[in-house]
């Protein structure tokens, strides 16, 4: 109560609180689906959900399983490009998060199909490759070539190696 006077506030729409006498309405949380903004609980974007209650940001909303968040937008999430894998929670802003031995299922990143290749500059634009011998997939855009290969849709060999017809191999110094 804001004067003092002992009696009970109500939280704000689709939220609660876990137990009774709950010190104020910051104690108040927002159910599925929902996050809190600034003291009112709002839906997650389209396409996305919550893994629990009680979220306090726009960034707890998951997209689901065959879409990702586009970078710089909270608005709706989309439909995962041809050739990759979006597993739930897929956003381009975590890429950040691909070489760190702390990512959660908030931190989930497109993988490439095999066949095919993403820079990690433009993940987003994604082209076939020759074969699955240059582009195995199970791989995060910018790391899709096989080894040693390289260049849009790996079609070359780095320097100092050649296509065997199944792998890049170096070459015999003379």
């Amino acid at each position: 109560d804001p004067r003092g006077s002992g009696g009970c506030v109500s939280c704000t729409a689709n939220s609660f609180t876990t137990g009774l006498n709950s010190p104020d309405i910051s104690s108040c949380l927002c159910g599925d689906n929902l996050y809190m903004d600034r003291g009112v609980c709002k839906n997650c974007p389209q396409g996305s959900s919550t893994t629990s209650p009680g979220k306090t940001s726009v960034t707890a909303c998951l997209c689901h399983k065959g879409t990702y968040m586009p970078l710089n937008t909270r608005m709706a999430c989309r439909p995962c490009p041809t050739g990759m894998d979006c597993p739930r929670g897929s956003s381009e802003a975590n890429e950040q998060y691909l070489s760190e031995f702390n990512k959660t299922e908030d931190h989930e990143f497109m993988k490439l199909l095999p066949r095919y290749w993403a820079s990690a500059s433009d993940p987003g634009s994604v082209f076939e490759c020759r074969s699955d011998k240059h582009c195995p997939g199970d791989r995060y855009p910018g790391d899709a070539c096989s080894a040693h290969l390289i260049l849009k849709s790996c079609d070359h060999c780095e320097t100092g190696y050649y296509w065997t017809g199944r792998e890049c191999q170096q070459c015999a110094s003379i």
